[in-house]
């Protein structure tokens, strides 16, 4: 064996099931947890009472409906060493997606602009998504030149990480209803 190790780890075994559910895309609700809060909610990430627990204490924001996107990671590479041509350190990832109730959140989508203590997550058919870094969150809105266009949250949010996000199934009752607080 090298000096330079190309790899610590076993890969697990790849599962060839022909009869797995498909999963179908589309951001379909989305939000924000709370860096106080991250540690908590990813050590029972299935259980709705954790989800729950943050949204009573302001700590987890769920957007129920959205529609989006996950464009795949770009990778980040870095020199090679010896005969390998390069090194992939990780990726840059860009989620975007759009928030319809957009009268009644500009103070909301005001307060995210700067904010570096979120993480974000997303659902999709049956799989919520968690990222393991903070991120970036871009708000932003476009007023078309169109008398039927609808003014939405056009949501841009961007993170770099060496893994992919943590991948659930989706926790019951989660993502059915707006939460107000009340």
């Amino acid at each position: 064996m090298g000096y330079y190790p190309s790899n610590c780890s076993d890969l697990p075994q790849h599962d060839c099931n022909p009869c797995e559910s498909r999963e179908y895309g589309r951001i379909r609700s989305a939000g924000f947890i709370s860096k106080d809060y991250y540690t908590t909610l990813v050590a029972s990430p299935g259980d709705p009472t954790v989800w729950t627990a943050g949204q009573d204490a302001n700590l987890v924001v769920v957007i129920p409906e959205t529609n989006g996107s996950v464009s795949a990671g770009s990778a980040k590479m870095g020199p090679g060493y010896g005969e390998t041509v390069e090194t992939l350190l990780g990726y840059e990832f860009t989620a975007k997606f759009h928030d319809p109730n957009f009268l009644s959140n500009a103070g909301f989508y005001n307060a995210l602009i700067g904010q570096r203590n979120y993480y974000f997550f997303y659902r999709t058919s049956s799989q919520t998504y968690i990222t393991n870094v903070t991120v970036t969150i871009i708000p932003n809105k476009e007023v078309k030149d169109d008398l039927n266009g609808e003014i939405v949250w056009e949501n841009t949010v961007k993170w770099i990480d060496k893994q992919f996000e943590l991948q659930i199934d989706t926790p019951d009752g989660v993502f059915d209803e707006c939460f107000t607080g009340e």
